[in-house]
Order: structure tokens, then sequence, then C-alpha cells
């Protein structure tokens, strides 16, 4: 994502990092649009300036047990043939990271690969970002929250201090340019992150409308916009309209 803002993860990111040292499945579990693929593209770049190989595929698209083998084939380095799902990592992921990005939908398929990459590739770490758990043996979850939310009556500091509020400030100015939280809009901006209970992409479709509407107008008429800038903001997938 093109100059995208990444805010209030910090904590997160070093607890994913820390586990997939420890542990060869780590889940990051969380509703839609909370962040864990923006998440899981974090910890993959740290994995890279770390030296380590990351191999990332997206199961977004994928509907089928062959869809899925499909996706994980594409996303690894080239290298020899084999007839099996297990030959072919064994020989072009000896080592590293496999991402499973977008599981929910497909995870016994999943459960298949991670079984499949246990077996074949001891040295192999598997980072997978779900709505729910895969509840394979061994699995340690991370469970992804919203951002945390400033309290009602915030002042502009107390309120600009919240994750939620930080990110939402942010995408505003990318709609507006010059903004920042003071006393004549606090009350809106704490009003909008709250009542998209501290969502990242609530957050990025309440901002998205502030083009078009005031902030004490949209805060009142929130949730509807939402769900009228969900089917037009083009930097949205499918995966997130719900």
């Amino acid at each position: 994502m093109f100059g995208a803002s990444f805010v209030g993860r910090s904590a997160d990111l070093d607890a994913v990092g820390a586990l997939l040292v420890e542990r060869r499945l780590v889940s990051v579990v969380g509703e839609g649009g909370v962040g864990k693929t923006r998440l899981a593209t974090e910890a993959a770049a740290a994995l890279r300036e770390q030296g380590r190989q990351v191999a990332w595929a997206d199961l977004a698209a994928a509907r089928t047990p062959a869809g899925v083998r499909d996706a994980v084939l594409d996303a690894l380095p080239p290298g020899p043939d084999a007839s099996s799902l297990e030959g072919l990592l064994r020989a072009r992921l000896p080592r590293g990271v496999l991402v499973l990005d977008n599981c929910e939908h497909v995870v016994d398929a999943a459960v298949a690969v991670v079984e499949a990459v246990d077996r074949a590739c001891p040295d192999v770490h598997v980072l997978a970002t779900t709505r729910e758990r895969l509840g394979v043996p061994g699995e340690v979850v991370h469970r992804l929250q919203p951002l945390v939310l400033p309290v009602p009556g915030a002042t502009p500091d107390e309120a600009t201090r919240a994750p939620a509020v930080a990110l939402l400030a942010v995408r505003i100015r990318d709609v507006l340019g010059a903004f920042r939280v003071d006393h004549t809009n606090v009350d809106s901006v704490v009003a909008l992150a709250r009542v998209v209970e501290g969502s990242p992409l609530g957050l990025e479709l309440a901002a998205a409308r502030a083009a078009s509407l005031p902030l004490d107008e949209l805060a009142e008429l929130l949730p509807a916009p939402l769900r009228q800038a969900a089917g037009s903001y083009r930097g949205g997938v499918a995966r997130h309209h719900s």
C-alpha cells in the first residue's frame, strides 16, 4: 500500500517477531479490517531485513485446495520441480518463513499446506493471517485487537496519543492536506474513532469521507456512510466489504 502509515502496532509487531523465533506456526487472528495483512507485511519486511527468506502466499482469491496449492507454488522461489507439494517445498524453501495470508475461507486447505511444511521443512516457520485459528497442534495465536481508543471528553493531546485517533488524523491529512486535532474538532474526531470501534479499515473509510462531509456531520451519520463508502473505496478489496 503506497505510503501507508503503520500506527499503533509496534507491540504487535515485536510480539509476532518474537513468536516466529520460538514457534513454527504463528497465526494472527482477528476480525476483518483489523489489520492482519498489514501486520504480516511489516513482519515479513522485518524478517527480510534480518536476512531471512520469506515466501508470501495470498490466499484471498483461492476457493479450492488446488487454488491454495497454486498460490503457494507461485510464492515459492524458483527451483527444481517435484511431483508433490512436500517435494517442492523441500527443494525451493528449505528454510525461512512461509506467509499464508487470508486463510479463513480455505482453512482445511491451508492446514494441509502447514502439515506439508511440518513434514518436509523442519527449518521453515509459517505465519498465517485468518479470522479463525487453524486448529493445528503447536499453533500459537496472536489475537489482533482494534486500535486503542481515547476516552470521551479527551483533550486534543490525550486524543492524539490514542493510536486510533493518530491513524485517523494521518488519514484525514492524506485527504484534506493540512489537518490537526485541536479543541474545535477533537470531540468529532474522538466520536469518529469510537463509532468504528478502532477498526483500521473503518478509520480509513471514515477519513475517505472527510473530503465530502464535515467531521461533526460525519460522526453523526456513521455508520451509514461507511456502508456506502465500502462499495466505492477504490483501494478496497472484496473481503473487506463485510
